[in-house]
């Protein structure tokens, strides 16, 4: 109702100043930005030794609990298209539901900094695809990427948040 807040500083319009940041930490952020998307696209290539070492290599703090409660959405939804049972059209519009309703959680997740962006973004990039296989028909491609997508965060999740305390 009233006036709120003081006069405007003169310095800046808009906002903060922005930060100028060194040129090794603009690489290192390049560098894990999207890496867990990065280790999904290895093992969905095969080249199972590189993507266990970009786990193993892979930095987060991200803590088990809240972590735990996503993976196992993602586990649970993908585990028809991993069987490979009778995906007819009833089933892959159920499975593409629930891949979206996963996909909104994820960007909450992220917006609340209940995950790491780095996690957050990697995730839906790799759940686009599965769901593209899906609406193209394409279910072996959607095979091989669930289970890429389940060998990614079961590697992240051993080597390094399950070390999270």
């Amino acid at each position: 109702m009233g006036y709120r807040g003081g006069p405007r500083s003169q310095g800046r319009a808009g906002g903060p100043p922005k930060r100028c940041e060194s040129e090794e930490e603009t690489n290192e952020q390049k560098k894990t930005s999207n890496a867990l998307l990065n280790i999904y696209r290895l093992f969905k290539g095969g080249n199972y030794d590189e993507a266990l070492k970009a786990a193993m290599e892979y930095t987060t703090s991200q803590s088990r609990s809240n972590f735990r409660k996503i993976y196992e959405m993602i586990i649970r939804t993908l585990e028809p298209i991993r069987r490979g049972k009778n995906i007819d059209d009833g089933v892959k519009n159920k499975i593409l539901l629930e891949l979206t309703k996963i996909d909104i959680t994820i960007e909450y997740q992220k917006n609340r900094s209940v995950l790491e962006e780095d996690i957050a973004d990697s995730l839906k990039g790799a759940l686009a695809e599965v769901r593209s296989y899906l609406k193209e028909n394409k279910f072996d491609d959607a095979r091989k990427a669930a289970e890429a997508l389940e060998l990614a965060l079961n590697a992240v999740l051993a080597y390094k948040i399950a070390r999270n305390r």
